[in-house]
């Protein structure tokens, strides 16, 4: 394997999957500034952004995984550099899942309950917990902070548990209402997009 030209490859594909990420990163603030805009056209232009930015995830991950198939039949990478290439697929993926979940909670705000409604203020603590673990398991695999892997699974508990209580509060009513079923949806997606996060985060081990 030429080691010189495998490891320009490895840091422009990190590189490409940053980029990735950032974009990805961009898309959540987006949601939660949905729980937060007043404005109707403020919130069509954040769901359009939402719609453009994760088309635009959806081709780098089809790019990204292209490239890193390609590296691997070219250099037929070897122990460390074997294990690297193999995790950052999966945490290519992994970014591209968690864009098409804030995705599918722009719709949810788009044509079921708009993400402002007072029934829907508690999300704000939510989207909140969903960003910091995106953000602490990026620190985790790209800068191999050992605390970041920790504080995402604290964080996956935390998310675990609200959704655990949105769906014991939808039990306990007979007549569930509109803004319940959309805080389940909603909460559901957000503890998908924790759990890539730990996925992400555990992929530094």
């Amino acid at each position: 394997m030429d080691g010189y030209g495998a490891a320009l490859e490895l840091t422009k594909l990190s590189r490409r999957t940053v980029e990735m990420y950032e974009i990805v990163k961009d898309i959540v603030g987006m949601v939660k500034k949905l729980t937060e805009a007043q404005d109707d056209e403020e919130r069509l232009e954040l769901d359009k952004q939402i719609d453009d930015k994760t088309s635009l995830v959806d081709v780098l991950r089809e790019q990204i995984t292209e490239d890193v198939l390609l590296f691997i039949l070219r250099y037929q990478p070897l122990g460390r550099d074997f294990v690297y290439v193999h995790r950052l697929l999966d945490v290519v993926y992994d970014i591209y899942r968690v864009g098409r979940y804030c995705r599918e909670i722009s719709l949810a705000d788009r044509y079921a309950l708009s993400l402002n409604n007072e029934d829907l203020r508690s999300l704000n603590q939510a989207i909140s917990i969903a960003k910091e673990a995106f953000e602490e398991a990026f620190k985790a695999f790209f800068n191999g902070c050992s605390e970041c892997v920790e504080r995402v699974k604290e964080l996956d508990n935390l998310m675990d548990e609200l959704y655990i209580n949105s769906l014991k509060e939808v039990k306990s009513h007979e007549y569930v209402r509109n803004s319940q079923v959309v805080k389940v949806l909603v909460l559901r997606h957000l503890e998908r997009i924790v759990d890539h996060a730990v996925s992400i985060a555990e992929s530094s081990y």
